[in-house]
């Protein structure tokens, strides 16, 4: 996991609220809460921006087509 023993991060609770989304998208979310741009998210997880993007927008439509 992408965060150290100094984040709070509860995985019981997490998978109950997080609509079936895979680890690797929660922790974009957790970077994403933390308030960092899509460039640093993707410095951070060794990506590109693009790719950012592109699994921002299929976490939101996953959680959209859940509600």
């Amino acid at each position: 996991m992408l965060f150290d023993s100094h984040t709070h991060l509860n995985n019981e609770n997490i998978n109950k609220t997080t609509h079936n989304l895979t680890q690797r998208e929660i922790e974009y979310l957790a970077l994403v809460a933390l308030g960092l741009s899509n460039n640093k998210i993707a410095e951070k997880l060794f990506v590109t921006t693009s790719t950012v993007k592109k699994t921002l927008e299929n976490i939101f439509r996953k959680y959209f087509y859940e509600l």
